[in-house]
């Protein structure tokens, strides 16, 4: 079993707001500095969901608290703002699609500046 993902060296968190996925779907806080997202019960935000791959994508955040989301082989892709990318820095607000698991990124705090 690989160890738990560090704490992300920014302070603050980001939070995965869903917006149009299963019913139960909830917020989900990120606060560590690599997210591993899939099908698999090995990764840390587990989405039981037949259109996302069993590792699907990891969500990144670099030590100024500036998040990427990079897909890692998955079968239908991540979107961000509507747009397929194999890689994308995130903003505050942005739309992501992973599958038909979609959400949007809400920073507790901006990101430094540095």
């Amino acid at each position: 079993m690989p160890p738990p993902p560090a704490t992300c060296t920014h302070t603050p968190s980001a939070v995965l707001q869903p917006t149009r996925s299963h019913p139960a779907a909830h917020p989900v806080t990120i606060d560590a500095a690599r997210t591993t997202i899939g099908r698999g019960h090995d990764c840390d935000l587990t989405i039981d969901e037949p259109t996302i791959s069993c590792r699907h994508a990891e969500l990144i955040c670099d030590s100024t608290g500036h998040y990427t989301l990079i897909d890692v082989g998955s079968l239908n892709g991540i979107y961000v703002n509507r747009t397929r990318a194999s890689h994308a820095t995130l903003a505050d607000g942005d739309e992501i699609w992973i599958g038909k698991y979609r959400c949007i990124l809400q920073l507790l705090e901006p990101p430094d500046t540095v």
